[in-house]
Order: C-alpha cells, then sequence, then structure tokens
C-alpha cells in the first residue's frame, strides 16, 4: 500500500519533470538554431548543431535522473507518514489456530425480519 502511494506521487512528478525537460530542450533547441541558422546547412553545421544538442540533452538528464531518486526517497516517506495512522487504527480479523477467522457464506436463507412487504 505504501508501495503504490509513493510510486503514484513519484509518478506526478516524473510526468511535471518529463514536461519541463521537454520545454528545456526545446527551448535550448531554438535558441541553437538561431544561433548557428547560416551554419545548419551545411553538413558541418548540422554536425555541430547535433553534438550541442547531445549536450545539452546530456545535461539535463543528468540533473533529471539523480533529481528522480531523491523525489523517489522523499515520496517513500512520505506516503509512509501518511498512511501509517490508518495501517495503527486498522481492525485485524480474528484469528483462530493462528490463522484468520473470516465469514464464510452458508448459502441458506434467513428467516423474513419485517412483517410487512414493500415495493421499491
Amino acid at each position: 500500500m505504501i508501495a503504490r502511494l509513493a510510486l503514484r506521487y513519484l509518478l506526478v512528478f516524473a510526468v511535471v519533470l518529463a514536461l519541463l525537460s521537454a520545454g528545456a530542450y526545446a527551448f535550448m533547441s531554438g535558441e541553437y538554431q538561431s544561433l548557428m541558422q547560416p551554419l545548419i546547412g551545411t553538413p558541418e553545421g548540422a554536425q555541430g548543431y547535433r553534438t550541442a544538442m547531445a549536450r545539452v540533452l546530456e545535461t539535463i538528464l543528468s540533473f533529471d535522473i539523480p533529481l528522480l531518486a531523491i523525489v523517489g526517497g522523499a515520496s517513500w516517506l512520505l506516503a509512509r507518514a501518511s498512511l501509517q495512522p490508518l495501517i495503527a487504527g486498522e481492525d485485524p480479523p480474528p484469528y483462530r489456530d493462528g490463522l484468520p477467522a473470516y465469514v464464510r457464506i452458508r448459502g441458506v436463507p434467513v428467516r423474513r425480519r419485517l412483517k410487512s412487504t414493500f415495493k421499491l
């Protein structure tokens, strides 16, 4: 239960982080294109642009991956703190011979308790 909640917290953060990273990559791509506009038409300029954008992607990922790890740990602690009162207040089932004694349905009809019939 804690892991599922922590994963949901982390998933929300990962989606927001991916959108911000995509925006940063698009911004840097536009900046490099505007700076290298006359040069991009040449093979050397296109190669330089690809190299620069690969470094931009590497830089973005070098920030995102550790950030996801840190937020993953923080989301685990937050989920545990959020669910701890609920887990502590949980009423466990009664035990019989070391096993939980769950109610078993016998499938026999019960007697009628109402004196009159009614229509829904």
